[in-house]
């Protein structure tokens, strides 16, 4: 087995989810990996958010806006958490979180994934299920999932 050289550290910038960054953090400068920090943005759940009498300028502005907002969010955790000059961030823009990380890992080259066990809690995260445990059955490479 060869030990992974692109790892893909999976947020949604909780603080549960946060752990499996400093975990992720750790792999990679164990391994001399390089990293790539990434969220996604579903833009369907901020469709209520939004006046569309505005049309869809208005709808992309604020999904641009809410990008730009992760992006900036993800640069200070990477700033902070990690090695800057190893590790890229990417706001994935898609529905279906597990999906698009698994996804996402696979187009990247990612040789493991890091996902935290829990990120939202609560009535939300019983709606949309465990993203973990998804990126686990999708992902073409090996996840590791922090506790």
């Amino acid at each position: 087995m060869e030990l992974p050289k692109r790892i893909l550290i999976a947020t949604d910038l909780s603080d549960a989810s946060l752990e499996a960054v400093g975990t992720g953090a750790a792999l990679a400068k164990a391994l001399d990996a390089d990293v790539l920090l990434v969220t996604v943005l579903d833009p369907v759940p901020y469709v209520a958010a939004v006046d569309l009498e505005g049309g869809a300028d208005t709808w992309a502005q604020f999904i641009d806006d809410a990008e730009a907002t992760l992006k900036t969010q993800l640069e200070k955790v990477r700033d902070e958490r990690l090695d800057p000059s190893t590790t890229d961030v990417a706001v994935i823009r898609e529905s279906g979180a597990a999906q698009a990380i698994a996804d996402f890992a696979k187009d990247r080259g990612a040789d493991l994934i890091v996902v935290g066990s829990h990120g939202r809690t609560g009535f939300k995260r019983l709606l949309l299920g465990s993203v973990a445990e998804k990126v686990v059955r999708l992902a073409a490479c090996p996840v590791f999932v922090v506790r």
